[in-house]
């Protein structure tokens, strides 16, 4: 079986220096754009109603390689629109949940799909998809086109880039951030013993990264430039790409803790804990 390598995606193109993002449909005060890259959990990008999309023109060459999304609850159904009109079929609204692409401009003026999403009704629509690497020349246009039939959109957070990868396998005490979290249980007594009611403190969802033993050249050029992004700001997290790759969290490091050398020399070993702020819940 292949290593249990984990997979950040943090240094996401819309952040980049010199790319220069625009929208075409009309921006809601309070949920402007720039909500769907900021990073925070609690911000949201309203998308207008019908079919839009983001598009960044790059400064610089880019590869992409993964694209990730956090898109908020939908609940109920929302029907398809076609040039302005509800869709009706056998007398009933032809129900459209919606969709969002990730494409790239593939030659000038022709846009190529690379990963596609569908909106969850029922809960947020957690997800990161990996293809293979493309290299967009600069001046290139990468887009993601919201498809949100009658409906508005709410989008928290948006990021293609190329994800960090950990070098090393990890799995045996790790914690799968996206199951059931745990409680303490705490018993109400009675002077005499008796229990007359328990108490329930639901835990944060969590997780950890433990690797080692790493490279110390990795550990420079690629942790360190991470750590610097964790301080800060959220990441995408996918815990088991392999193994369980719809289970994505959105999180933030607990703690941060420096790089220390390990065995066998020159190897190194880094820690952080995570603290989740959205899970992909699949209990």
């Amino acid at each position: 079986m292949a290593l249990n390598k984990a997979k950040i995606l943090w240094d996401s193109y819309l952040r980049k220096a010199g790319n220069v993002t625009t929208y075409s449909g009309a921006e809601v005060s309070g949920f402007e754009m720039e909500n769907a890259y900021d990073w925070r959990d609690y911000s949201i990008f309203r998308a207008a109603v019908g079919t839009t999309n983001l598009d960044t023109v790059l400064a610089i060459t880019t590869t992409i390689s993964e694209a990730a999304v956090w898109i908020a609850q939908r609940p109920g159904d929302y029907s398809l629109l076609y040039d302005g009109q509800q869709v009706v079929y056998d007398g009933q609204p032809v129900v459209f949940a919606g969709s969002l692409l990730f494409q790239y401009e593939s030659a000038p003026g022709v846009f190529t799909t690379l990963a596609t999403f569908g909106f969850n009704p029922d809960q947020d629509t957690l997800a990161m998809v990996s293809f293979a690497p493309v290299v967009v020349p600069f001046g290139r246009k990468l887009r993601w086109v919201v498809q949100g039939g009658s409906a508005t959109t709410d989008i928290r957070q948006l990021a293609a880039g190329v994800a960090m990868e950990n070098p090393i396998g990890q799995h045996v005490g790790q914690t799968p951030p996206t199951l059931r979290s745990g409680v303490v249980v705490t018993n109400v007594i009675t002077v005499n013993g008796s229990i007359i009611g328990r108490n329930y403190r639901r835990l944060d969802r969590s997780d950890s990264i433990d690797w080692s033993p790493v490279m110390g050249s990795w550990v420079r050029n690629t942790w360190e430039p991470f750590t610097k992004h964790a301080s800060k700001n959220a990441f995408f997290y996918q815990w088991a790409p392999l193994l369980w790759p719809d289970e994505v969290v959105f999180a933030a490091a607990g703690d941060i803790d420096a790089p220390a050398n390990a065995n066998p020399t020159p190897r190194m070993k880094v820690s952080m804990p995570l603290r989740c702020l959205s899970a992909r819940a699949l209990t």
